[in-house]
């Protein structure tokens, strides 16, 4: 079997996770983890995981409570539950970013 991690589109990806995504974690204050409903999503998964490394504070939104698990809930700085498409919910998520 050959190594998956040279594999030219997996290097690419790799070197755009390095070069792009860690300097844009890196810079910010916090991180806002949209939780996906289902199936792990390999992009937040990676997000996720450079948050933690690099020290960020992170602030999950979610649906439903089913979709965070429970060591994310241990982790996050905040969680919150609802509709991004809800005014009153916006509302509350604007209202926790400005407070950190």
């Amino acid at each position: 079997m050959s190594d998956p991690w040279q594999d030219p589109q997996t290097r690419r990806w790799v070197e755009h996770v390095r070069d792009t995504v860690v300097p844009m974690i890196n810079k910010s204050d916090y991180v806002i983890s949209l939780a996906p409903s289902g199936e792990p999503d390999i992009k937040f998964c990676v997000e996720l995981g450079l948050s933690i490394m690099l020290g960020k504070k992170i602030v999950v939104v979610a649906r439903h409570r089913k979709d965070v698990p429970s060591q994310l809930w241990m982790i996050a700085e905040h969680v919150l539950l609802g509709d991004m498409n809800d005014p009153v919910f916006q509302d509350k998520l604007a209202t926790t970013l400005n407070g950190m």
